[in-house]
């Protein structure tokens, strides 16, 4: 389930406890909804990360530009920097 799930894991369990935190409204039983996923994901070992990718960028100091946290970079978000 999901466009991240690389791994294609399967689980009615996880999946129907995912979908279930989708309709929880209050932030602290979100939070605790999502937590216990993130540990029935745990006990599964699922996922093993071996590295944490990291974004470098370079840019022209005549343009203006905040880099995303998708890193995604899209033309229209960048912008000449206005003279001083």
């Amino acid at each position: 389930m999901g466009v991240q799930n690389y791994a294609s894991f399967a689980s009615p369990e996880v999946d129907r406890a995912i979908e279930e935190s989708a309709a929880v409204e209050s932030l602290f039983e979100r939070r605790a909804a999502l937590e216990r996923i993130m540990q029935m994901l745990m006990d599964e070992l699922v996922w093993v990360p071996l590295y944490v990718d990291q974004d470098v960028y370079g840019i022209d100091r005549g343009f203006s530009w905040q880099p995303r946290s998708d890193s995604f970079v899209l033309a229209a978000e960048i912008s000449p920097r206005e003279a001083p």
